[in-house]
C-alpha cells in the first residue's frame, strides 16, 4: 500500500513539475531568445503572434516550410497567414501544429502540403508517435527541453518571419520540364494509419470552422504522377479540394536555374515569392480570404512587411547556414537535407 502511496506522489509530482516548466519555459519565450532548435521554432513562435490575427495557417515538412511566404501574401494581398511547416515533419505533427494555432487564432484555411503522407520514416510507430505529441503538445517543456544546448552551441542566427525564413541560396534544378507523365495511371502506396490522420485532420478544422485544402508545393525531387494520383484519390474520397502546384507550372513561372535552393527540392526565396502569389490568388478569387491592409488592427503586419524587405536586401549572396558556421554556431541548414524528400 506504501509503496502505491509513493508511486502515485511521484506522479502526481512530476505532472505538476512538468506544469510549472512548461509554464515558465514555454516555447514562445525560448523562441524570442533563440534557444529552440530550427525545426521546432516556427512551432514554437506561434505562442508570441497577437491573437486573433492569423487567417491563413500552411502546414506540413520543408516543402511549405521553404514555399510558403506570409510576408509576401500581406505585402500582395493584404491576407494574414503564418507558416508551420516543419522540416522532417511528420503527419502526426501537423496534426498537433494546427490544434495549437487553433487555441489563439480563428484560422479560416489550412493549407496542407501532404508530401509526408507518402514518405517512409524509419522506425515508423504510429501509436508511439501519437502519444509521444500528445505529451509534448500539453506539456511543451518535453518539446522544448533541449533549450539548453544553446548555452554551449550558440543562439540561433535566424530571423522568422511568420514562420518564414529569407534563403537566397540558388542551385539549379537541370531535370525536363514538365516532369509529370500523364500516362502514368498508378498510385502510389500510402500507410493505413495515414488514412486515420488525414480523417482526424479534417475533423480538426471542420469543427473549428476553418476550411482544409491540401496544396502539393512545387517540386520535381519530391513529386510525380503516382504520388498526385494518391493523395488526388485521397482528397475525393473525402470532399477536400487539392491543388498541385506542380500541375501549374506554367502559371507559377518558376526559373529553373534561380528558383532552387537546392537542385530542385526546396524553393528559395525567389520560388517562395512566386509560389506564394499564386496561392494569393487562388485564396482571395476563390476562398474570399479578407484584405486586411490598411486597417489600424494590422499595423504590425506592415512592420513585419518592412523587416522582411529589409532582410532579402541583407541576405543577398548568403544564407544562415554560411552565417552560423562562421559565428560557429553548430546547427544544420534550415531546409537543405540530405534526403531529397524531406
Amino acid at each position: 500500500m506504501k509503496g502505491l502511496i509513493r508511486i502515485s506522489a511521484f506522479g502526481i509530482g512530476l505532472v505538476l513539475l512538468l506544469c510549472v516548466f512548461s509554464a515558465v519555459f514555454n516555447g514562445g519565450f525560448l523562441a524570442s531568445k533563440g534557444s529552440v532548435i530550427y525545426y521546432d521554432r516556427r512551432i514554437a513562435e506561434i505562442n508570441n503572434e497577437p491573437e486573433g490575427q492569423i487567417d491563413v495557417l500552411c502546414v506540413g515538412d520543408s516543402l511549405c516550410g521553404s514555399g510558403f511566404n506570409p510576408p509576401v501574401l500581406y505585402r500582395d494581398y493584404g491576407v494574414t497567414s503564418y507558416n508551420m511547416g516543419k522540416e522532417m515533419g511528420k503527419p502526426v505533427e501537423t496534426y498537433y501544429c494546427i490544434k495549437k494555432a487553433l487555441e489563439t487564432q480563428p484560422v479560416k484555411v489550412v493549407l496542407w502540403e501532404p508530401h509526408h503522407l507518402v514518405k517512409d520514416y524509419d522506425a515508423a510507430d504510429p501509436m508511439g508517435d501519437g502519444l509521444a505529441e500528445e505529451l509534448r503538445f500539453r506539456f511543451p517543456f518535453i518539446k522544448y527541453h533541449s533549450f539548453w544546448k544553446y548555452f554551449t552551441d550558440g543562439r540561433s542566427l535566424r530571423k522568422y518571419f511568420k514562420g518564414y525564413v529569407v534563403s537566397e541560396t540558388v542551385k539549379a534544378y537541370k531535370g525536363k520540364v514538365p516532369y509529370y507523365d500523364p500516362g502514368n495511371t498508378d498510385a502510389c502506396e500510402m500507410d493505413w494509419n495515414k488514412g486515420y490522420l488525414i480523417d482526424d485532420i479534417q475533423k480538426l478544422c471542420e469543427e473549428n470552422g476553418a476550411r482544409l485544402v491540401l496544396v502539393s508545393f512545387a517540386s520535381p525531387k519530391c513529386y510525380d504522377m503516382t504520388i498526385h494520383r494518391r493523395i488526388e484519390e485521397e482528397a475525393k474520397k473525402r470532399g477536400l479540394d487539392y491543388l498541385d502546384l506542380n500541375c501549374e507550372l506554367s502559371e507559377l513561372n518558376l526559373d529553373w536555374k534561380k528558383d532552387y535552393m537546392d537542385g530542385g527540392d526546396h524553393v528559395n526565396v525567389f520560388g517562395s515569392e512566386k509560389i506564394t502569389s499564386y496561392l494569393g490568388k487562388y485564396l482571395t478569387e476563390e476562398l474570399g480570404m479578407k484584405d486586411h491592409r490598411g486597417e489600424p488592427a494590422y499595423k504590425s503586419w506592415d512592420e513585419m512587411l518592412a523587416k522582411y524587405e529589409q532582410e532579402v536586401i541583407d541576405m543577398e549572396g548568403t544564407d544562415y547556414f554560411k552565417l552560423e558556421k562562421a559565428a560557429g554556431v553548430q546547427r544544420q541548414t534550415l531546409v537543405i537535407s540530405a534526403n531529397p524528400s524531406e
